[in-house]
């Protein structure tokens, strides 16, 4: 058994994408059939955290809906072949109030590494993501500040060197683009040697939410009016709907 060595290689750089329902449904069925652990988790009370990068998601929901469902995800790219580590990545998450957050977003049964390998030369990858954190609206108290917060710190390993056998993992990758449509494996799957573990540079997400009710009126959205709005802007002669359109009353005449 003989590998060649090669130089370690540093990855840096990562971004956030947030999949909408359909792409969801195929992410789940391959956390059933990828996962090999859950991905730990640690609840913290700040979300002022040392973040590299920092993204925001920005969600509105429609009027006479309690709850709205995010799906937050981290991808990453390399520029080296590097392992993703399951066990040794953390998501920190916060939330504004206790109790915006369902308890499945709070375990790491419902996080999961996505991708086994970041293949290098900057392809993005998705390599952690959540199967849906359900976000309860009656627990928001002000929507100009986030809902909830999300730090990732992704452990990987480069590859140092390739064996004579082949190897019993699958290096496999998803692109955060495709709709997770198409699993690519990294075109030689012969065994690798690893290096020492890194953690990628922190790479954090703030959600935000806005919806009918909340006092602002969200004009980008749709709105015309809001029924928790003291400006009363929009309003009809009969107040506003609980829908954000106008209610006109139309006087009788005498």
């Amino acid at each position: 058994m003989a590998y060649y060595t090669k130089p370690t290689v540093k990855k840096i750089k990562r971004g956030y994408i947030c999949l909408e329902l359909l792409i969801i449904i195929v992410l789940s069925i391959t956390f059933l059939h990828n996962n090999t652990s859950a991905i730990e988790i640690e609840k913290i009370n700040n979300k002022s955290t040392n973040c590299t990068i920092n993204n925001s998601k920005y969600v509105y929901v429609p009027s006479g809906s309690k709850t709205t469902i995010i799906y937050p995800l981290d991808s990453i790219w390399t520029d080296g072949l590097n392992i993703i580590s399951s066990e040794k990545s953390l998501v920190k998450i916060w939330e504004q109030n206790t109790g915006i957050l369902n308890t499945k977003c709070l375990t790491g049964d419902s996080w999961s590494r996505v991708s086994s390998v970041s293949p290098g030369n900057k392809i993005k990858v998705v390599a952690v993501a959540n199967s849906g954190c359900e976000i309860n609206l009656s627990r928001i108290t002000s929507t100009d500040l986030p809902v909830a917060f999300f730090a990732f710190d992704i452990a990987v390993k480069p590859e140092i060197g390739i064996e004579n056998e082949p190897s019993t993992l699958e290096y496999f990758y998803y692109e955060p683009n495709d709709s997770y449509k198409h699993k690519r494996q990294i075109s030689n799957q012969m065994r690798r040697k690893w290096g020492n573990l890194n953690i990628l540079d922190r790479g954090c997400l703030s959600v935000y939410v806005n919806f009918c009710g909340d006092g602002k009126l969200n004009v980008s959205d749709g709105e015309i009016c809001d029924p928790a709005d003291n400006s009363h802007k929009g309003w009809g002669s009969g107040g506003c709907n609980f829908d954000c359109t106008p209610v006109t009353v139309n006087k009788q005449k005498s």
